[in-house]
């Protein structure tokens, strides 16, 4: 769930080996992304303005296009959906860029 004024929360799941970032956007829609980058299979760091690779460098936008290299792909995006008060993250439909 989201607290009021919250705008992303960190979502771990035993399937994957990286955590998931679902941001809940201003429309009240939500994106998920793979918290992995693309160029280094490190470990990114959110904050308000995107997603950093504190190993390389690459900087992505929250949801998941790179704004800087050395990665040339965009981060995993999964396909979510709401019911009632719940937020489903369909680990098997990966977005297309």
């Amino acid at each position: 769930s989201f607290a009021p004024g919250d705008k992303m929360k960190l979502v771990r799941t035993e399937k994957l080996d990286f955590d998931i970032l679902l941001v809940r956007k201003p429309d009240a829609t939500y994106s998920a992304v793979l918290m992995r980058c693309t160029h280094a299979d490190n470990i990114l760091v959110a904050n308000a303005d995107g997603l950093t690779c504190n190993f390389n460098g690459s900087t992505f936008t929250l949801d998941g296009k790179v704004t800087l290299g050395p990665a040339t792909q965009n981060l995993l995006r999964y396909n979510t959906t709401t019911t009632n008060e719940n937020i489903i993250i369909h680990l098997n439909e990966i977005l297309k860029s």
